[in-house]
C-alpha cells in the first residue's frame, strides 16, 4: 500500500477477535508512514450492517465517513490551493454537490449531502442543487464512490485510497454476490492508489464461499490474515501497542503498557474463560480492571489487585 500499487487483504477470525481494530492499526500506520512524506491517505469505512443488511446502506456509511472525516480536509486542500472545485475533482456533476457542501448555505448544504448519500430529491431540488440525476440505484451508487475515489487520488489531495468493508459475514447471498462483483470491479479499475480490505466473522477462510462471495473476488486478494485467539507470551505486547494507538500525542510516559504490568496482563487473560480470550472481551476486562485501579488511587495495577477484583469484569 505504502508503495501505491492496487493491494487487496482479506482479514477473518472469530467473534471479537480484533478483525475492526486490526484495521484502525493498518489505517494508523500507514497515514504515519505516509505523514512522513508528507503524503495524505483517504480512509474509507464501512460495513455490512446486521440490522440492514443492504448495498445501500454500505454506501450510505462510506459517504457518510467520507464527509464527517476528509471533506473538510479536501475543501481545505481547495482552498489553499487556489484552484476551483472543477479543477480538483474533475466532474462536473460531484464538484458542484461539493462546491454546495462547501458552503455556508444550510440549506443547500444539506441537499447536497442527501443528494450524494443516496437519498429521494424531488425535481425542484435537483434543479436548486443544479444537478440532474439522482443516485437511486445499486449500479449509480457503485458509480459513484468509484469515481470519487478515483479523482480524489488522481486529481485531489490524496496520494492513495484504503476501502474497509467490515462485518461482511452479514450480508444474505444475494447482496454477498452482488458485493463480489463490485469489489473484483474495483479492483480491476485500479492499478495504483487503491488498497481493499475486506473483512469476515468465520473460524476457517473456506467459510467464505458459505458466506456467498465469490472465488473470483477472492483470487484478486494478495494477503489473507487469520486472527486467533490471544496468548499470554504476547498479550503485553498486544495491550502495550493497544494503549500507544489511542493514547494521545504529547503523553508522556515510559511504558504504554501502563498502568498494568506483563504480569497483571497476563494474569487477566489466565483467569478468564478460555473461550473469552479475544480482544473484544480482554480489553473490556481491562477497562473494568482501570477503572477500579483509578477509582482507588492505585497507579499501577499488579496480578494482586488482578486477582482480588476479577469478579467484578465484565467477562468472567
Amino acid at each position: 500500500m505504502l508503495n501505491k500499487k492496487r493491494v487487496g487483504l482479506k482479514i477473518f477470525g472469530p467473534a471479537a477477535s480484533g478483525k475492526t481494530w486490526l484495521t484502525r492499526i493498518v489505517q494508523k500506520e500507514l497515514m504515519q508512514k505516509l505523514s512522513r512524506r508528507e503524503e495524505k491517505m483517504l480512509f474509507l469505512y464501512t460495513k455490512v450492517p446486521r440490522i440492514e443488511p443492504t448495498f445501500q446502506i454500505v454506501y450510505r456509511l462510506a459517504i457518510e465517513y467520507f464527509l464527517n472525516n476528509y471533506f473538510g480536509e479536501l475543501a481545505n486542500f481547495v482552498k489553499e490551493s487556489n484552484r476551483t472545485w472543477e479543477d480538483v475533482v474533475n466532474d462536473p456533476e460531484l464538484a458542484t454537490c461539493f462546491r454546495h457542501y462547501s458552503s455556508e448555505a444550510l440549506k443547500q448544504k444539506a441537499l447536497a449531502r442527501k443528494w450524494l448519500i443516496g437519498e429521494k430529491l424531488t425535481a425542484s431540488e435537483l434543479g436548486n442543487l443544479e444537478i440532474t440525476y439522482l443516485i437511486d440505484s445499486d449500479y449509480e451508487r457503485y458509480e459513484m464512490l468509484r469515481k470519487l475515489i478515483e479523482k480524489l487520488t488522481m486529481t485531489g489531495p490524496f496520494a492513495t485510497c484504503i476501502l474497509v468493508i467490515d462485518e461482511l459475514e452479514n450480508a444474505p447471498v444475494k447482496l454477498a454476490g452482488q458485493l463480489s462483483d463490485c469489489l473484483r470491479d474495483m479492483l480491476d479499475s485500479f492499478s495504483e492508489k487503491f488498497g481493499l480490505i475486506a473483512s469476515f466473522t468465520a473460524e476457517k477462510v473456506d467459510e467464505w464461499y458459505d458466506l456467498g462471495y465469490t472465488e473470483y473476488l477472492g483470487r484478486r486478494f494478495d494477503y489473507t490474515v487469520q486472527l486467533d485467539s490471544l496468548k499470554k507470551e504476547a498479550v503485553a505486547e498486544f495491550l502495550r501497542l493497544h494503549h500507544r494507538v489511542y493514547r494521545k500525542k504529547d503523553a508522556k510516559i515510559d511504558d504504554h503498557l501502563l498502568p498494568f504490568t506483563e504480569e497483571s496482563a497476563i494474569k487477566l487473560l489466565e483467569l478468564m474463560p478460555l473461550e473469552y480470550h479475544y480482544p473484544g472481551y480482554f480489553l473490556p476486562n481491562c477497562r473494568d480492571i482501570a477503572r477500579l485501579a483509578f477509582e482507588k488511587g492505585k497507579k499501577q495495577i499488579d496480578t494482586k489487585f488482578v486477582e482480588d477484583h476479577f469478579q467484578k469484569v465484565t467477562f468472567k
